[in-house]
């Protein structure tokens, strides 16, 4: 397990150097997309979102998010112009929370078996009612900049490969 997580901190440290090249590109939000679209395939993973830090380090902003499957059954166009920003504190009651909070990285094999684990965060269920789609397992991983403050989370959900 430890040599998994090992290779996954390996692959997001290579993300950070593509991220820190992808800089240079006029359009933040192209750069941001491209961060979400390489953390998923870095991973092999169906979905990935990215949650910024706002401006008074209090909140998460859900930046960016792509998702193969429902992508693949609603259409792409379809969901990027249905994606909407929110944000969520910075706190322990959701996964995305605690990991800004704690500066941890959460691997979550089933997100729907947290309720019996008794984990102080939670999963919100809205998206996968509202769509038809099942949440199984999620990655959780600060990004963390080199004055080791944090930037944001980025979150993979879904590994399509063992």
């Amino acid at each position: 397990m430890e040599d998994k997580i090992q290779h996954l901190q390996k692959d997001f440290d290579t993300i950070l150097n593509i991220c820190n090249t992808l800089i240079t590109e006029k359009n933040i939000q192209q750069v941001i997309n491209t961060i979400v679209d390489t953390f998923a395939s870095i991973v092999h993973a169906d979905a990935s979102s990215l949650f910024l830090l706002d401006e008074n380090k209090k909140h998460l902003i859900f930046n960016a998010s792509r998702n193969l499957s429902i992508e693949k059954k609603l259409g792409k166009a379809f969901f990027e112009n249905s994606f909407k920003s929110f944000s969520l504190p910075i706190n322990d009651e959701s996964i995305v929370g605690f990991v800004a909070n704690h500066k941890q990285v959460l691997n979550i094999e089933d997100v729907y078996d947290l309720k019996k684990s008794r984990a102080k965060y939670g999963f919100n269920d809205s998206f996968d009612k509202k769509n038809d789609y099942r949440t199984k397992s999620v990655l959780s991983v600060p990004l963390i900049s080199r004055e080791n403050e944090l930037i944001g989370v980025v979150q993979v959900i879904n590994k399509t490969d063992d």
